[in-house]
């Protein structure tokens, strides 16, 4: 199915269950690599935060501290169960990507996965924001 992204372009994007992502191998790495928080604004690159997905569980990092939880559903998928630390004195721009991150990753919240690549997934947020990650 086509879909317009910023700008105009129209890309062909492969819906892929997460939970594929980890059928046989040992569970992945992605690196979160941008964050758009807001349609108006463009994506911002971020700090080293990483997430591994096996299963219906992802763990990894916000740049500043742990984060873990868990999803149902393929695309869109819910998160619950999510658990994020305390990012501490942490700053900089490790901080920047942990407070880019941290209010979308909450209980409750819903994402459309698309996957425009085998190495890329993009994650849009129902309020419009996205989190694009690339596979390590």
């Amino acid at each position: 199915m086509g879909a317009v992204l910023p700008g105009g372009t129209v890309k062909r994007l492969a819906l892929l269950p997460l939970a594929t992502l980890a059928a046989c191998a040992p569970a992945p790495a992605w690196q979160v690599v941008s964050v758009r928080t807001s349609e108006a604004q463009p994506a911002t690159e971020t700090s080293l935060a990483r997430v591994r997905i096996d299963d219906h569980r992802f763990t990894g990092t916000t740049g500043c501290t742990d984060v873990t939880g868990t999803f149902d559903g393929d695309s869109p998928i819910t998160l619950s169960g999510v658990r994020i630390g305390d990012p501490g004195n942490c700053s900089g721009w490790a901080r920047q990507t942990h407070d880019q991150l941290a209010p979308l990753l909450v209980d409750g919240a819903e994402f459309r996965v698309a996957r425009p690549a085998d190495f890329e997934l993009v994650l849009v947020h129902t309020g419009g924001e996205t989190i694009r990650l690339m596979l390590q």
